[in-house]
């Protein structure tokens, strides 16, 4: 136990590494018509099944997903999806009959445009000033425990001079890899995967704000939350919990079981004054105008951010909802992936 909090931060700290987009990190004839691209129904997904080639997948009832339609008079719908940026195939989230809504967008919006990224270069802000280490904040003794209870290997060195967070981010969406199941192999970010998949086909593709913005929001919440959940991981209930807190979310887009974001929602609320606003609402309150703008230059527009935005109180969907937008969750049929 650290400090009296044992246990109850690792919630927060899952939550806030799925919530930012660090995943550790046309013309009117190729626009998507509604009558083209309507809503999943129950025979888009039965013959989904039909025409798989593989007869061993598995296929869910159909259930809410994380897709919302959004749409105005005189306007082309346009759609929110809401991601888990870790631990998800797409295919168990997003119906394949939804995705020319992808590929056939007028625009194709994410959290970061990942294309003004430097994949080959780290941001300075991702590592901590000279002379500090993880090492130094959590005591020799804690860093060691961490790195031989999470088996840090050859790694350890190059997270020891990291952002607490970065670490932390890695390690809980190694645990949701190994949760859903995940290839070690291969692009399997769903943000990542989408926007490959629209810029394949030629789809502009825009961000709602930049890697500067989102490092700013995580130093506002501070180190100490990072620090915190590290020293929870040295801990085996430590570890079980992050597990149990991270299937509550994964489920959102696994089976569209949103109960446990929203339990955390309010535990969020209860106990760190100021957290939802600084990871999610203030976030949320400034999308809102671009995402307006977009919308009504002629619609089509497909929109992917943490399924977290689109949940809830102030989320993206109220917001829109309250200026005037109607805005309907989707149901749809997924494929179903058997985890041990």
């Amino acid at each position: 136990m650290y400090g009296g909090l044992h246990l109850s931060w690792s919630r927060w700290v899952w939550r806030l590494s799925l919530a930012c987009g660090l995943a550790c990190g046309g013309d009117e004839s190729s626009k998507a018509s509604e009558s083209d691209h309507a809503e999943p129904t129950k025979e888009d997904a039965s013959s989904e099944r039909t025409s798989s080639q593989d007869d061993a997948v598995q296929f869910t009832p159909e259930r809410p997903i994380m897709l919302w339609k959004v749409t105005r008079e005189g306007l082309e719908p346009s759609w929110l999806f809401g991601t888990c940026h870790a631990g998800v195939m797409l295919e168990e989230s997003l119906p394949e009959s939804s995705i020319p809504l992808v590929e056939e967008a007028s625009l194709f919006v994410s959290e970061v445009d990942t294309s003004e990224v430097n994949m080959f270069a780290m941001p300075e802000e991702l590592f901590l000033p000279d002379g500090q280490t993880v090492e130094s904040l959590l005591g020799q003794e804690v860093w060691k425990e961490l790195v031989d209870e999470l088996d840090l290997g050859f790694m350890a060195r190059g997270m020891n001079r990291m952002q607490p967070f970065v670490v932390y981010s890695y390690v809980s969406g190694e645990v949701a890899r190994e949760l859903g199941d995940i290839p070690l192999l291969g692009n399997h970010v769903m943000d990542m995967t989408l926007e490959n998949m629209a810029e394949s086909k030629g789809v502009e593709a825009v961000g709602l704000e930049t890697m500067e913005d989102q490092m700013r929001m995580i130093n506002d919440i501070g180190t100490e939350i990072w620090l915190e959940g590290l020293r929870e991981l040295t801990e085996e209930e430590g570890r079980a919990q992050l597990r149990v807190e991270m299937a509550k979310t994964l489920a959102a887009c696994w089976n569209g079981d949103v109960s446990g974001v929203l339990e955390s929602f309010e535990a969020y609320e209860e106990e760190v004054q100021g957290f939802n606003e600084k990871l999610l609402y203030a976030r949320n309150r400034n999308w809102i105008p671009p995402l307006e703008e977009f919308f009504r230059e002629g619609g089509g527009v497909f929109v992917a951010v943490g399924a977290g935005h689109l949940l809830g109180p102030n989320s993206v969907v109220s917001m829109l909802q309250d200026r005037g937008w109607t805005v309907e969750q989707q149901r749809g049929i997924t494929v179903d992936r058997e985890r041990e």
